[in-house]
């Protein structure tokens, strides 16, 4: 009994010394608060200072008169204590989000009712007191059932949080798993010192007391791990996986955390927290990352200059309070590289087209035409055998200017959006009539008279005289048929033309299909390429039904209720008369 007494007030030392430490670290806390994870710690501090402060108020009443009041200040004590380890699982596992006034006021339930009871003569339905002098408070406690399921109700809190960190421990990279490790260490202590008093393997209920080892964890997490600079959703190990490198600053630009791929490409051994931003980026690109949220920075990495584009996102806290600078830094130097190659490729490519355009439209095509007007005078001679070589002179320039002319119209195409409105009825009359005249043998099909107004380009009339000039040009049947017909679908317009000939060969449809040209596919002219690029230009379609003879089928959008045109189309050359086919 001597030794017990004897021991009064070691304990009571112990509990104000721990009572002491826990005020300090709360009013640390407190004049941090905005700062991530500091709002658990005040939670737990202060039932941590309620419970001690409880445990020296029952030594120095000693009186079983004042149990209730002494168990309910111990309960809420505890009750508040262990809300704040699970709110720090929460916080330093980047669940922060879910502590709002919803779950506290439904924590306060159990608390508020436990109190209730302790203080109102139904306490016996919690806990009955009996005196016994050899205990510090004077008295000791009788567990009902109750008890016990405040007893599992507290753990479940303190089991969940020590879960929490646990699992982000597994996912963590080093620097972050020391900081979790202290936050666990701080929980599980005095879990252990309570567990070994429920097992009787302490006299006393130590638990109050441990509680100086869990603030001096703690503390020394904060001072020396920089606790409350933590950034738990950026210290996860996904961070270490990523090809970027990743740079987390707090609000006085200095380094909280990197990931393994800027370390590596800044030469950095060991962790960089603690080390200013200036150690990575000069002064200015430093202001120029905190003035815009994307920047291109030319950096000296590992002796070479290299391209790199950063993107800076602030981390706030719910009162707009910055915590936190992420630098999300791609190395764009090949990417540099391979734009400058694109653009000195599309700069040579133009002017490749310029120089081709230009030779087909002048140098070429005024010395074909040189050499056709020759031809076409020695033509005129007697010699039969001679004359037939001249004339087929005449033949392959005309097609060599065809070629080239169809070939300018495919490059104005592909160069152009513009559309315009064509009455497709008037555009066929136009274009059949001289048909007619140049293929006297061939029967032109065309009876719709009604107006059709169609949207497209103005090159429309081209790839209408190619569709109808093959038709009849390459038509070999004994009585060869052209006809054409306009069929009104919805909002489109369907032109058929349907021949009686040998049909189009299936590679000259394959190759508009797979859009190339192969030496194993070839196509034997541009007429189909300039129809197919008139159709994709005028927003239409193409398609071709060669079983029997050839159904040439263009597919294009009305242009219901506006004024048409039948103006000539612009010609290849920007004025010159169109070539005939």
């Amino acid at each position: 009994m001597k030794g017990v007494t004897t021991a009064f007030p070691v304990l009571q030392l112990l509990l104000l010394g721990g009572l002491c430490i826990s005020l300090g670290f709360l009013a640390y806390c407190l004049q941090y608060r905005q700062k991530r994870g500091v709002t658990s710690l005040i939670v737990m501090f202060t039932g941590i200072s309620l419970w001690v402060g409880s445990e020296l108020l029952q030594i120095q009443l000693r009186m079983l008169r004042y149990a209730g009041f002494g168990m309910a200040l111990r309960i809420l004590g505890i009750e508040i204590t262990v809300i704040g380890m699970f709110f720090l699982g929460l916080e330093y596992t980047g669940r922060e989000r879910y502590i709002d006034w919803r779950l506290v006021t439904l924590l306060s339930v159990v608390p508020l009712t436990e109190i209730a009871l302790a203080l109102s003569p139904a306490r016996s339905l919690l806990f009955e007191a009996r005196v016994n002098d050899a205990l510090p408070w004077g008295y000791e406690l009788v567990q009902t059932p109750l008890f016990l399921a405040h007893t599992v109700y507290s753990y479940v809190f303190v089991i969940m949080s020590l879960g929490l960190l646990g699992g982000m421990m597994l996912r963590a990279n080093a620097g972050y798993r020391r900081q979790l490790g202290a936050v666990f260490l701080a929980i599980l202590f005095p879990t252990a010192v309570n567990l070994a008093f429920h097992f009787d393997i302490t006299q006393f209920d130590l638990t109050p007391v441990s509680f100086v080892g869990t603030a001096g964890v703690l503390m020394f997490a904060t001072f020396q791990l920089r606790l409350l600079d933590a950034i738990p959703v950026a210290r996860q190990t996904v961070l270490e996986e990523m090809e970027d490198m990743v740079i987390v600053l707090d609000e006085d630009n200095e380094v909280i955390t990197t990931n393994s791929a800027t370390r590596e490409a800044f030469g950095i051994d060991g962790s960089a927290a603690g080390k200013p931003a200036t150690d990575l980026f000069e002064t200015e690109q430093i202001e120029d990352i905190l003035a815009d949220d994307q920047q291109q920075l030319e950096l000296d990495i590992d002796g070479e200059q290299r391209a790199i584009n950063v993107n800076s996102s602030p981390i706030t806290d719910y009162r707009d309070n910055l915590l936190a600078r992420v630098l999300v830094c791609r190395d764009i130097t090949e990417q540099r590289k391979q734009e400058r190659q694109l653009r000195r490729r599309e700069e040579e490519l133009e002017l490749l087209k310029n120089l081709q355009s230009r030779f087909l439209r002048h140098n070429l095509r005024n010395e074909l035409n040189v050499v056709r007007a020759n031809a076409e005078l020695l033509a005129d001679i007697d010699n039969p055998v001679e004359r037939d070589r001249y004339e087929t002179i005449v033949k392959k320039t005309d097609q060599i200017l065809e070629w080239s002319t169809k070939a300018r119209t495919i490059e104005q195409l592909v160069e152009t959006d513009n559309r315009v409105t064509r009455d497709l009825t008037a555009e066929l009359d136009t274009l059949l009539e001289e048909l007619r005249e140049e293929y006297p043998e061939v029967t032109f099909e065309f009876t719709e008279r009604q107006p059709r107004a169609v949207q497209a380009v103005p090159q429309i009339d081209r790839a209408l005289r190619d569709i109808l000039d093959n038709a009849a040009r390459y038509n070999t049947a004994e009585n060869p048929l052209v006809r054409v017909d306009i069929e009104p679908v919805g909002e489109q317009l369907k032109l058929h033309v349907t021949d009686n000939g040998p049909g189009i060969e299936s590679h000259e449809i394959e190759t508009l299909r797979d859009r190339e040209e192969t030496q194993l596919q070839h196509g034997t002219g541009l007429g189909l390429w300039l129809v197919y690029w008139v159709m994709d230009k005028s927003g239409g379609e193409l398609s071709f039904d060669a079983d029997d003879g050839t159904t040439v089928t263009l597919t294009f959008d009305r242009a219901v209720g506006e004024e048409t045109t039948s103006e000539a189309a612009l010609t290849a050359d920007g004025g010159d008369e169109p070539t005939r086919n």
